[in-house]
């Protein structure tokens, strides 16, 4: 799938009456929708069917509106969070500049709307983890996952589970780079897409499955059943979308991209020990 600005020059070749057709069909196909992804990766990650989805790589890409729009379009119980209160607060605004209304909002627990449930807040320290746990939710989301501990994120994601007949379950988190050893733990978790030096490297976008046996994670071909000591496991799927700057209209435009290298210069970036997330395996010039 192209970035946003390889559909801009597909349309902006059509002639003028194609045009018309296109966006009459857009426009029908959208009618009602309170929040509509970017074409070329966001969309790609809006449709991904992975349980576990990391969407991310350079600031600007439209991460955060990518979890807000999966909680305001596709799911009923919805967890949205980032590591510090702080954080989780300034989400209120986003979601508000894309809802255009604080009409059913809670800033002490989230929102409700369109019969949908969504919760919004942090897990500062450690131990707020516990917080979350027995209440299922079909949509769990951690924006900034390198901010979150290993242990918050896959004791958090148990609880992924719903009840509604045929509404999905999925794991979404949008990042950057790390900047600190503390969140490589990611890099770990979805090495085939990011570790440039994996056996058996995985192209953005492309599912890969995984389960756990005898307390190791082993990736395997399909969802099985497998077996652990005799009983029935299932595995997980589990997928690396890139995003970058260009595919988000709303800051491509702006000096956001020139900001945000500047920023990361300062940072000692972990690409001085070696580590980096890769642009793209899409194509060899990517």
């Amino acid at each position: 799938m192209g970035g946003f600005t390889d559909y801009v020059e597909a349309f902006s070749a059509l002639s003028p009456e194609d045009q018309v057709v296109v966006k009459q069909l857009v426009a029908a196909g959208t009618k009602g929708m309170r929040w509509i992804p970017n074409p070329g990766p966001q969309t790609e990650a809006f449709d991904c069917e992975a349980d576990e989805l990391l969407y991310g790589g350079q600031a600007g890409g439209g991460k955060t509106e990518l979890i807000i729009g999966l909680s305001l379009t596709s799911h009923q119980e919805s967890l949205v969070l980032r590591r510090t209160h702080a954080e989780a607060d300034k989400l209120f605004d986003r979601y508000a500049a894309i809802i255009g209304h604080e009409t059913g909002a809670n800033r002490q627990k989230g929102w409700k709307i369109d019969g949908r449930n969504i919760e919004i807040g942090g897990v500062q320290l450690e131990k707020d983890k516990q917080k979350r746990k027995g209440v299922g939710k079909d949509l769990i989301c951690f924006d900034e996952l390198v901010d979150f501990t290993e242990s918050q994120y896959v004791f958090i994601s148990t609880w992924n589970r719903t009840t509604i007949p045929g509404q999905r379950c999925r794991v979404v988190s949008t990042t950057n780079p790390p900047t600190t050893p503390e969140g490589m733990w990611v890099i770990k978790r979805w090495a085939a897409w990011l570790d440039p030096k994996h056996p058996k490297p995985a192209k953005s976008g492309e599912i890969r499955w995984y389960v756990n046996i005898s307390g190791q994670e082993q990736e395997v071909e399909g969802r099985g059943p497998y077996y652990d000591e005799g009983r029935q496991v299932l595995a997980k799927s589990r997928c690396f979308i890139r995003s970058t700057l260009e595919d988000n209209p709303d800051l491509a435009a702006t000096d956001y991209g020139a900001r945000w290298i500047a920023c990361r210069l300062k940072c000692a970036p972990l690409s001085a020990m070696g580590i980096s997330m890769p642009a793209s395996r899409t194509s060899p010039s990517s």
